[in-house]
């Protein structure tokens, strides 16, 4: 079923982020996997939100900003668990940051959808 599926989908990240070093990547896709897989399948948000802030401080250190699509996407990850855990001060803030961060990075007047598709 789909948790045996999600189980092998985390034992192959888990593998591609073990053989990488912890700033790359890779490592960072297999902190976000565990993340989701500790939420949907150990029903354990906090230890969910502990993988991403975990992978945020990581991302930090990589790019050295905060100024940064993968810090905005985690950013928002970690407040959307701080959010399921109560946390909502903390949510709050990091979600505002968030979204801070990708009206700085997106152009003005950006659609905020892509055009719909007008193919055959």
């Amino acid at each position: 079923g789909a948790a045996g599926l999600v189980g092998e989908l985390f034992e192959h990240a888990m593998a591609l982020g073990q053989a990488s070093g912890p700033l790359t990547v890779n490592h960072f896709r297999a902190l976000r996997c565990a993340s989701l897989h500790a939420l949907a399948f150990e029903r354990d948000p906090c230890k969910a939100e502990r993988l991403q802030k975990h992978c945020l401080e990581l991302k930090l250190q990589r790019f050295g900003t905060w100024h940064h699509p993968e810090i905005a996407e985690t950013l928002g990850d970690c407040g959307a668990l701080c959010h399921v855990l109560g946390d909502f001060a903390h949510a709050e803030s990091m979600l505002r940051t968030s979204v801070g961060v990708w009206r700085q990075l997106l152009p003005r007047g950006r659609p905020r959808l892509p055009p719909p598709h007008r193919g055959p």
